[in-house]
C-alpha cells in the first residue's frame, strides 16, 4: 500500500467511526427517575423499536470489534510469519543469527500481545452488550437481589475497555529492551543525583552547626555568661477533607425502567453502591 493510499483509508475509517458515534446524538435521551426520595437523571439509548438497538448492537459488535480483531490477528500474523522466516543476508554466523532470533521472538510476543490484549479489553464490554439488548432476563432492577454484582460489571467492563486505550503503549516500551536500559539509566542517575544532594546537605548542616558552636564559644569568652536560645521552626500543614455524598454522587447503571443506556458509559453517573 502506497502513502497516499493509507491516508484514504485512515480517512475512511475516522469518517466510519464518527458516523457510528454519531447515532448517539440521535437516540440518546434524558430520563428522570426517582431514587431514595429525589428525583435525578439518566442518559438513555430510546429505539422505537425494539429491534433497532439490537441491530445497532450487532453492528457495533461486527465493525468495531470483530472485523478489527481479525485484521490485527491477520496482519500481524503475516508480518511474524514474514519476519520468522527471513534471513539476513550474507554467509551464516552462529553468534548473529542467534541474535537475530532471540530479537523476531521478542517482536512476534509483542505482536501477539497487542491482539490478545484488545480482545481481552473489549470482549467483556460487547458480550454485556449482546446480553443486555438481546436477552430480557438479563437486566435487573436496582431492588433485586444481584444488583450489586451487576452494577459492578457493568462498569468494570467500561473500564476495562477505555483501558485498551493506554496499554499499547505500555506494551510496545517495556517489551523494549532498549527502553528498559533507558529507565534503568534514568532511575539510577535520579538516585544517583538525591544521593549527592543528600551528602551536600549533611556537609552543609555540619558546618552550620560548627559556626553555630564557635559563635556560642566567642559569646561566652567575651560577655563572661553564657545565654542558650531554643529556636524552632514549627511547620504546620492543613488537610483538607472531602466528605463523600452518596446522594450527589451516583452511579446510573442500565436496568430495564430505563428503555436504553448509554454505551459510551462517559457520562456523570450515580452510586447505587
Amino acid at each position: 500500500m502506497k502513502r497516499y493510499q493509507s491516508r484514504y483509508v485512515m480517512l475512511g475509517i475516522w469518517m466510519m467511526a464518527l458516523a457510528i458515534s454519531s447515532v448517539q446524538l440521535v437516540v440518546s435521551k434524558t430520563r428522570a427517575f426517582k431514587y431514595d426520595g429525589e428525583i435525578h437523571h439518566e442518559c438513555v439509548e430510546h429505539w422505537s423499536e425494539e429491534y433497532h438497538g439490537q441491530i445497532y448492537t450487532a453492528f457495533i459488535f461486527t465493525f468495531t470489534f470483530a472485523i478489527p480483531l481479525v485484521g490485527l490477528g491477520y496482519t500481524y500474523s503475516v508480518i511474524s510469519w514474514k519476519l520468522w522466516w527471513t534471513s539476513a543476508p550474507g554467509n551464516a554466523d552462529p553468534c548473529r543469527d542467534l541474535h537475530q532470533l532471540k530479537a523476531k521472538v521478542k517482536v512476534v510476543k509483542m505482536l501477539v500481545t497487542i491482539v490478545v490484549m484488545f480482545a481481552v479489553c473489549w470482549l467483556p464490554l460487547q458480550m454485556f452488550l449482546f446480553l443486555f439488548y438481546f436477552i430480557p432476563s438479563f437486566g435487573v432492577q436496582p431492588r433485586d437481589p444481584g444488583w450489586h454484582i451487576y452494577a459492578l460489571s457493568y462498569f468494570a467492563c467500561h473500564w476495562i475497555a477505555n483501558a485498551n486505550s493506554c496499554v499499547n503503549p505500555l506494551v510496545y516500551c517495556f517489551m523494549s529492551e532498549n527502553f528498559r536500559t533507558d529507565l534503568k539509566e534514568i532511575c539510577h542517575r535520579t538516585s544517583r543525583q538525591n544521593r549527592k544532594w543528600r551528602d551536600r546537605s549533611g556537609v552543609f548542616n555540619e558546618s552550620l552547626r560548627s559556626y553555630s558552636t564557635r559563635t556560642q564559644t566567642t559569646g561566652v569568652l567575651y560577655h563572661g555568661s553564657y545565654a542558650s536560645h531554643n529556636n524552632s521552626t514549627r511547620s504546620i500543614s492543613s488537610v483538607k477533607s472531602y466528605r463523600f455524598n452518596q446522594n450527589n454522587s451516583m452511579m446510573v447503571v442500565p436496568h430495564r425502567d430505563s428503555t436504553r443506556h448509554n454505551r459510551s458509559g462517559s457520562a456523570t453517573y450515580q452510586s447505587y453502591l
